[in-house]
């Protein structure tokens, strides 16, 4: 359900799920929701696609510049201090600090 719920998520970001990025992203905040460190959940995606790490890299920041540049409000929505587009490692930890934030309980 996890895994759903974070695709969803990207897609009312802008993410197109169209691009290798966008599945990449969505694995890495899943498992890190499950407790895996960022970097070793990143190692894990990367090893299962058998994709050079800048390759590896390059598809996951084309699907955030993606959302960036055509999608628009979403996205930038999320990072109101940046004037360029969030680096794979700050978006997949924002994502996952707004999933947690979602699930807490409201006072």
């Amino acid at each position: 359900m996890q895994d759903l719920r974070v695709s969803r998520e990207l897609f009312f970001l802008g993410l197109s799920p169209r691009h290798k990025g966008f599945h990449y992203l969505s694995a890495a905040i899943s498992m890190q929701s499950g407790g895996m460190e960022m970097g070793e959940a990143l190692n894990v995606i990367r090893a299962g696609t058998n994709e050079d790490p800048r390759q590896f890299d390059r598809c996951m920041r084309y699907a955030i510049n993606y959302a960036w540049d055509v999608a628009g409000g979403g996205i930038r929505g999320m990072f109101p201090g940046f004037t360029a587009p969030p680096s794979p490692k700050e978006f997949i930890f924002a994502m996952q600090w707004e999933l947690e934030d979602d699930a807490s309980p409201q006072k």
